[in-house]
């Protein structure tokens, strides 16, 4: 699978997707090496965005995995769904789904090992383990990767999905980040995936409800909100 140009890290936003954020040697953010955590981002955000086209092309041309868009931002389609959070509040979100399975809506991301040549107690060899130790090359990412794949798996619950396919995508060099090759797809279920990263959803939803309690009570005077997270 072929990149067609070389993506570029002026274009990071925070809606790239992070690579190994979490990990012990968390890339650093030097722009000048190909290896750094902006760089990375396009990388892995480019491959979100253009696998779905890639899996679904039929004997046309389908579209190379890292090719350069014009944006950032992954495509997707969008549904409604309405969250019914319990004393008379009801919470109608409009989320995103970029794949279809079977012609139900599902969520697919990607993941990207871009070091196999030196993963040694970091990670998992994707080429050498995928096959027969897929569940400890998964709870290693898990490890590496958790703050991403719970935005991931969180927005699959929320868009009330109930296949979330997760991919693999290796670069063929270490050192070329415009060309990967396309290891594996998994099928996974939303609700028991996040269950195994421990994920609290009731807790999730609880913060929800609380936040929009207080959103309502001020709206409903003539407050205005600006909403901030403490840093700690």
């Amino acid at each position: 699978l072929v990149i067609g140009s070389a993506a570029t890290a002026s274009s990071f936003d925070v809606d790239a997707v992070q690579v190994n954020e979490c990990r012990f040697d968390a890339p650093n953010d030097d722009k000048d090496t190909i290896n750094s955590a902006p760089n990375l981002a396009v990388e892995a955000t480019r491959i979100n965005a253009n696998l779905p086209s890639l899996l679904a092309a039929k004997g046309e041309a389908p579209l190379s995995l890292g090719a350069a868009a014009s944006s950032l931002a992954i495509p997707s389609g969008q549904r409604l769904v309405r969250w019914d959070l319990g004393d008379d509040l009801v919470l109608v979100l409009r989320c995103q789904v970029n794949c279809a399975v079977a012609g139900e809506p599902a969520v697919m991301r990607a993941l990207l090992e871009y070091d196999w040549d030196r993963v040694g107690s970091a990670g998992k060899d994707w080429r050498r383990q995928l096959d027969i130790q897929r569940a400890a090359v998964i709870a290693a990412e898990l490890k590496h990767n958790q703050a991403q794949m719970c935005r991931w798996v969180g927005a699959a619950v929320l868009g009330s999905v109930n296949r979330f396919k997760l991919a693999f995508c290796s670069r063929i060099s270490p050192r070329d980040r415009t060309r990967h090759a396309l290891l594996s797809v998994y099928d996974l279920e939303p609700h028991e995936f996040a269950h195994q990263m421990r994920m609290d959803l009731a807790n999730g939803f609880g913060i929800v409800k609380a936040l929009s309690r207080r959103f309502l009570d001020v709206l409903q005077g003539d407050g205005r909100l600006i909403v901030m997270r403490d840093p700690q």
